[in-house]
């Protein structure tokens, strides 16, 4: 176990390192990016097949504070681990194509592959302290990935920025948490916490706690850097964070801090609830109106992440097991759909959906794939995305919120409105004018 946990943590590390200082070789960087995200993914399928563990790397003691690398495998936190490991994959191999030729690459597949470290290590550690750190570092690389948009370098900096301190903010909110808790709980391990939420200070913590969680995820009203940096990120950027690892990490802190350190009461469920469905609806609403296909799939994944708060605001076992059935769901048609949307914007040159047309006689396989991912969002049986959103809808029940079911259903109705309309303006009808010539599906790597 210690050989698996540390080749999880120093191989992508390594190799992150080996892409900057190795010669500028384009072969090289691609080669060792792609080997050290499939051992990732080798060793996540290890540690989930294993199955729950405790392991301590190091115990110090600073000035009084526990200090100690703890990492804690449970089935939860080792499911996200294995999915982190394999987007990580996924994000490498598109981007080798995606990325051909860019200025930059040897800082893009290290940030790539240190986010994977960072991830995983924050997924896994017990003690907050640790985990907030691991959770900063993984920030500081999305800023970096955001910002190496190849297309307007402008829009690619603003939307760094915007991200940098809007999650910033909320990290701050998280170390304010995490220093209260210490003077007030002496304990800073997710592990040995379960705080009631019925004093004044206690919900000011949850609150502190939540909009990291809802800041990461991208639920309402933290959620404005993700359609920023849609305008200036690469598309297999967001794929990779915002679309999954990224909600990965923030559904899963959402999850441990509702489940595990805080009790709530039924106020405070019914307020992450509300949260959750303006949320999607709001959201989703401003997809419709939406003209550029990844400013359209960036409020999608807003609105999605309110299905997953809802879930998990009903406090019904089967309420949490849908938020988070629905955030491993979300990860993959969402990253799918992330990925066609730039095997268009590279094969016909834009993402304008007025400026498009036509395109599923030349691109077939990326028409199919996000045919597919779009029934899945929308919630259409007997797709994945239908299985998740019918548990929570089943949990809205069980709650006695019959509202936010209602709410829930009007979403993925306006989802499946929106959907059509991306399908019909990008892939229907006759070709539109303006656009090149020859058009043809885009290579093996981007669409496998």
């Amino acid at each position: 176990m210690e050989q698996l946990l540390t080749q999880l943590i120093w191989v992508p590390a390594i190799a992150g390192l080996l892409c900057l200082i190795l010669p500028r070789i384009k072969v090289i960087k691609e080669l060792i990016a792609g080997v050290a995200a499939i051992w990732v993914l080798y060793v996540s399928a290890q540690l989930w097949s294993a199955g729950n563990f405790a392991f301590t790397i190091a115990n110090y003691d600073i000035a009084g504070i526990p200090f100690s690398v703890h990492l804690i495998g449970k089935p939860l936190s080792l499911l996200a681990v294995l999915f982190v490991g394999l987007f990580g994959v996924l994000g490498v191999i598109y981007s080798w194509r995606f990325r051909a030729g860019e200025k930059g690459n040897h800082l893009y597949y290290a940030y790539m592959l240190w986010t994977l470290v960072f991830s995983n290590l924050a997924l896994l550690s017990d003690n907050m302290l640790v985990f907030l750190i691991a959770w900063e570092l993984s920030t500081l690389f999305l800023y970096g990935l955001i910002n190496s948009g190849h297309i307007d370098r402008a829009k690619s900096a603003t939307a760094g920025f915007r991200t940098f301190g809007i999650l910033g903010f909320s990290e701050a909110a998280l170390l304010l948490g995490i220093i209260i808790i210490w003077v007030t709980q002496g304990r800073i391990h997710f592990s040995q916490l379960s705080i009631a939420t019925s004093g004044t200070l206690n919900v000011f913590l949850y609150i502190m706690f939540f909009a990291a969680a809802g800041a990461k995820a991208g639920a309402m009203p933290l959620h404005a850097w993700i359609p920023v940096a849609a305008e200036g990120a690469p598309t297999s950027i967001m794929a990779y964070l915002p679309a999954s690892i990224d909600k990965l990490l923030g559904i899963y802190l959402l999850a441990i801090i509702s489940m595990n350190v805080f009790v709530l009461t039924q106020g405070m469920r019914l307020a992450v609830m509300i949260i959750g469905a303006v949320t999607i609806i709001i959201a989703v609403m401003m997809a419709l109106v939406q003209h550029d296909l990844k400013k359209l799939l960036s409020y999608h994944a807003i609105s999605q992440v309110g299905y997953m708060v809802l879930g998990i605001g009903t406090g019904t076992t089967v309420g949490i097991l849908g938020g988070l059935f629905h955030m491993i769901n979300h990860s993959m048609y969402k990253s799918c759909l992330f990925f066609g949307s730039g095997n268009i914007e590279r094969q016909a040159g834009t993402t304008d959906l007025e400026k498009l047309g036509g395109l599923s006689k030349f691109m077939p396989i990326t028409f199919f794939s996000m045919v597919v991912a779009a029934l899945s969002i929308s919630g259409v049986p007997p797709l994945n995305g239908f299985a998740s959103k019918w548990m929570i809808y089943q949990s809205c029940l069980e709650a006695g919120r019959p509202v936010m079911l209602i709410v829930a259903m009007v979403g993925s109705a306006l989802t499946l409105a929106s959907f059509i309309k991306v399908i019909y303006s990008v892939f229907l009808g006759k070709k539109a004018a303006g656009l090149p010539d020859k058009i043809k599906e885009a290579p093996f790597t981007m669409w496998m």
